[in-house]
């Protein structure tokens, strides 16, 4: 069900990354299976459909954190700039915008 919906979001759509981040929080025991389907959607995603799996990473360490944290950290920086490299200007600054959240 989650990988399902997660492949459905192809561009920034608050409501479908707000809906993806509250199911995340109901299904916590299920936090590394979710962890592996969002780090998979963001790499194997076409470079105009990474920016919005990683706003999903982002909403769901900000809104959930708990379990979701640690896991996510595990991977964050190869994911991070992996997907710099494949994406156009455009969207690193909007990935640099997020990244200065992060701090």
């Amino acid at each position: 069900e989650y990988g399902h919906k997660l492949r459905m979001l192809s561009a920034n759509v608050k409501d479908h990354i707000s809906e993806l981040t509250q199911l995340a929080q109901e299904k916590i025991y299920a936090a590394p299976t979710i962890v592996k389907l969002v780090e998979e959607r963001i790499h194997e995603a076409p470079p105009h459909q990474k920016l919005p799996a990683f706003y999903v990473l982002d909403s769901i360490c900000k809104i959930v954190r708990r379990d979701y944290l640690a896991l996510f950290e595990r991977n964050i920086t190869r994911t991070f700039l992996e997907t710099y490299r494949a994406v156009d200007a455009d969207t690193k600054q909007r990935m640099e915008r997020m990244l200065a959240t992060w701090r």
